[in-house]
Protein backbone atom coordinates (compact mmCIF):
# COMPACT_ATOMS: atom_id res chain seq x y z
CA UNK A 1 0.00 0.00 0.00
CA UNK A 2 1.59 3.50 -0.73
CA UNK A 3 1.66 5.36 2.15
CA UNK A 4 0.98 8.90 1.70
CA UNK A 5 2.02 11.82 3.82
CA UNK A 6 0.41 15.31 3.54
CA UNK A 7 1.89 18.20 5.29
CA UNK A 8 0.03 21.05 6.27
CA UNK A 9 0.80 23.48 3.03
CA UNK A 10 3.16 26.65 4.07
CA UNK A 11 4.06 29.50 2.58
CA UNK A 12 7.02 32.38 4.19
CA UNK A 13 6.32 35.31 1.91
CA UNK A 14 7.48 38.94 2.81
CA UNK A 15 7.48 40.35 -0.23
CA UNK A 16 6.38 43.50 -1.81
CA UNK A 17 4.03 44.05 -4.14
CA UNK A 18 6.70 44.05 -6.96
CA UNK A 19 8.21 40.72 -6.26
CA UNK A 20 4.48 39.42 -6.48
CA UNK A 21 4.41 40.51 -10.05
CA UNK A 22 7.82 39.03 -10.66
CA UNK A 23 7.30 35.48 -9.41
CA UNK A 24 3.65 35.63 -10.52
CA UNK A 25 2.08 35.53 -7.05
CA UNK A 26 1.39 32.63 -4.35
CA UNK A 27 0.45 29.14 -4.75
CA UNK A 28 3.49 27.39 -6.54
CA UNK A 29 5.30 24.85 -5.38
CA UNK A 30 8.65 23.10 -6.10
CA UNK A 31 8.92 19.31 -7.14
CA UNK A 32 11.45 16.75 -5.96
CA UNK A 33 12.84 13.70 -4.89
CA UNK A 34 14.64 13.59 -1.25
CA UNK A 35 16.30 10.85 1.13
CA UNK A 36 15.51 11.54 4.77
CA UNK A 37 18.54 12.05 6.82
CA UNK A 38 17.44 13.32 9.85
CA UNK A 39 13.75 13.43 11.62
CA UNK A 40 13.05 15.78 15.01
CA UNK A 41 9.89 14.54 16.05
CA UNK A 42 10.01 17.12 18.93
CA UNK A 43 10.34 19.95 16.54
CA UNK A 44 8.45 18.97 13.43
CA UNK A 45 11.49 19.14 11.22
CA UNK A 46 12.75 16.81 8.35
CA UNK A 47 15.81 16.92 7.16
CA UNK A 48 15.79 15.69 3.18
CA UNK A 49 18.96 15.21 0.67
CA UNK A 50 17.18 16.51 -2.03
CA UNK A 51 17.67 15.67 -5.57
CA UNK A 52 19.61 18.36 -6.33
CA UNK A 53 22.63 16.98 -3.63
CA UNK A 54 21.70 19.54 -0.86
CA UNK A 55 20.67 18.73 2.74
CA UNK A 56 17.86 21.01 4.01
CA UNK A 57 15.60 20.65 6.95
CA UNK A 58 11.95 21.21 6.74
CA UNK A 59 8.73 22.03 8.57
CA UNK A 60 6.48 19.28 9.22
CA UNK A 61 2.89 20.67 10.21
CA UNK A 62 1.85 18.95 13.46
CA UNK A 63 -1.48 18.22 12.04
CA UNK A 64 0.17 15.81 10.12
CA UNK A 65 -0.95 12.47 11.63
CA UNK A 66 1.76 9.52 9.39
CA UNK A 67 4.74 11.79 10.03
CA UNK A 68 5.30 9.24 12.36
CA UNK A 69 5.82 6.47 9.40
CA UNK A 70 8.56 8.58 8.01
CA UNK A 71 12.06 7.31 8.76
CA UNK A 72 15.84 7.68 8.32
CA UNK A 73 16.57 6.26 5.14
CA UNK A 74 13.38 6.74 2.97
CA UNK A 75 13.12 7.89 0.07
CA UNK A 76 10.11 10.68 -0.98
CA UNK A 77 8.78 12.37 -3.56
CA UNK A 78 7.74 15.70 -2.42
CA UNK A 79 6.58 19.12 -3.26
CA UNK A 80 7.36 21.93 -0.98
CA UNK A 81 7.56 25.26 -0.52
CA UNK A 82 10.93 27.04 -0.80
CA UNK A 83 12.76 29.14 1.23
CA UNK A 84 12.70 32.73 0.87
CA UNK A 85 15.64 35.34 2.16
CA UNK A 86 14.29 38.16 2.71
CA UNK A 87 17.25 40.26 4.19
CA UNK A 88 21.13 40.29 3.57
CA UNK A 89 23.19 41.73 6.27
CA UNK A 90 27.16 42.39 5.64
CA UNK A 91 29.68 42.49 8.50
CA UNK A 92 28.81 45.47 10.47
CA UNK A 93 25.21 46.52 9.14
CA UNK A 94 22.52 46.71 11.26
CA UNK A 95 19.11 44.64 10.75
CA UNK A 96 15.96 47.45 10.71
CA UNK A 97 13.31 45.51 12.97
CA UNK A 98 10.58 47.62 11.72
CA UNK A 99 10.90 46.33 8.17
CA UNK A 100 11.41 42.56 9.88
CA UNK A 101 7.77 43.46 11.22
CA UNK A 102 6.14 44.69 8.68
CA UNK A 103 7.38 41.88 6.15
CA UNK A 104 6.21 39.32 8.81
CA UNK A 105 2.73 40.79 9.54
CA UNK A 106 2.63 40.79 5.28
CA UNK A 107 3.39 36.93 5.55
CA UNK A 108 0.68 36.40 7.98
CA UNK A 109 -1.74 38.14 5.83
CA UNK A 110 -0.67 36.35 2.78
CA UNK A 111 -0.47 32.71 3.50
CA UNK A 112 -2.81 29.58 3.07
CA UNK A 113 -5.08 28.71 5.96
CA UNK A 114 -3.63 26.34 8.19
CA UNK A 115 -0.07 27.36 7.03
CA UNK A 116 3.35 27.78 9.38
CA UNK A 117 5.75 30.73 9.75
CA UNK A 118 8.89 30.55 10.55
CA UNK A 119 11.90 32.79 10.47
CA UNK A 120 15.67 31.85 10.70
CA UNK A 121 18.82 33.34 10.83
CA UNK A 122 21.97 32.57 9.93
CA UNK A 123 25.82 33.31 9.14
CA UNK A 124 26.99 32.02 6.32
CA UNK A 125 29.86 32.24 3.44
CA UNK A 126 28.76 32.89 -0.17
CA UNK A 127 29.70 30.24 -2.48
CA UNK A 128 27.99 31.69 -5.83
CA UNK A 129 25.29 34.34 -6.81
CA UNK A 130 22.67 33.91 -9.60
CA UNK A 131 21.47 37.05 -10.07
CA UNK A 132 18.96 35.92 -12.63
CA UNK A 133 16.97 33.62 -10.35
CA UNK A 134 17.62 35.85 -8.13
CA UNK A 135 18.85 33.33 -5.25
CA UNK A 136 22.18 32.37 -3.66
CA UNK A 137 24.15 29.31 -2.72
CA UNK A 138 25.79 29.57 0.32
CA UNK A 139 28.06 27.58 2.56
CA UNK A 140 26.35 26.98 5.98
CA UNK A 141 28.27 26.95 9.50
CA UNK A 142 28.14 23.07 9.41
CA UNK A 143 29.50 22.56 6.18
CA UNK A 144 25.83 22.07 4.01
CA UNK A 145 25.95 23.93 1.09
CA UNK A 146 22.19 25.23 0.38
CA UNK A 147 20.39 27.92 -1.93
CA UNK A 148 18.26 30.09 -1.55
CA UNK A 149 15.74 32.23 -3.81
CA UNK A 150 16.32 35.88 -2.76
CA UNK A 151 13.16 38.68 -2.31
CA UNK A 152 15.08 41.53 -3.59
CA UNK A 153 17.85 40.54 -6.00
CA UNK A 154 19.25 44.17 -5.06
CA UNK A 155 20.67 42.74 -1.79
CA UNK A 156 23.17 40.58 -3.61
CA UNK A 157 24.40 43.34 -5.64
CA UNK A 158 28.12 43.83 -4.89
CA UNK A 159 28.34 40.33 -3.10
CA UNK A 160 31.09 37.95 -4.06
CA UNK A 161 31.78 34.22 -3.47
CA UNK A 162 33.57 34.14 -0.36
CA UNK A 163 31.79 36.81 1.55
CA UNK A 164 30.29 35.83 5.20
CA UNK A 165 27.24 37.68 5.41
CA UNK A 166 24.01 37.17 7.75
CA UNK A 167 20.56 36.00 6.07
CA UNK A 168 16.98 36.31 7.51
CA UNK A 169 14.93 33.77 5.95
CA UNK A 170 12.00 31.51 5.55
CA UNK A 171 12.23 28.07 6.51
CA UNK A 172 11.14 25.65 3.50
CA UNK A 173 7.89 23.67 3.98
CA UNK A 174 7.36 20.32 2.68
CA UNK A 175 3.38 20.50 0.94
CA UNK A 176 3.65 16.95 0.37
CA UNK A 177 5.49 13.71 0.81
CA UNK A 178 5.25 10.49 -0.59
CA UNK A 179 7.22 7.25 0.13
CA UNK A 180 8.48 5.89 -2.83
CA UNK A 181 7.68 2.51 -4.16
CA UNK A 182 10.88 0.16 -4.18
CA UNK A 183 10.41 0.32 -8.15
CA UNK A 184 10.45 3.66 -8.30
CA UNK A 185 13.82 4.14 -6.83
CA UNK A 186 17.05 5.02 -9.04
Amino acid sequence: MKSKLLLAAAVWVVSSGSFLAQTGGFGGTTPGVGLVTAIDRNKLTMSLLTDKGEEDTFLVSPAVKTFKELKTGDKIKMTYYESLVYSILKPGDQADPAAVDKALARAKDVRPSGSVVTQEKMTVTVKSINAAAPSLTVTTPDAKTITRKVQDKNAIAGLKAGDRIEIAYTQAVLATAEKQKQSEMK
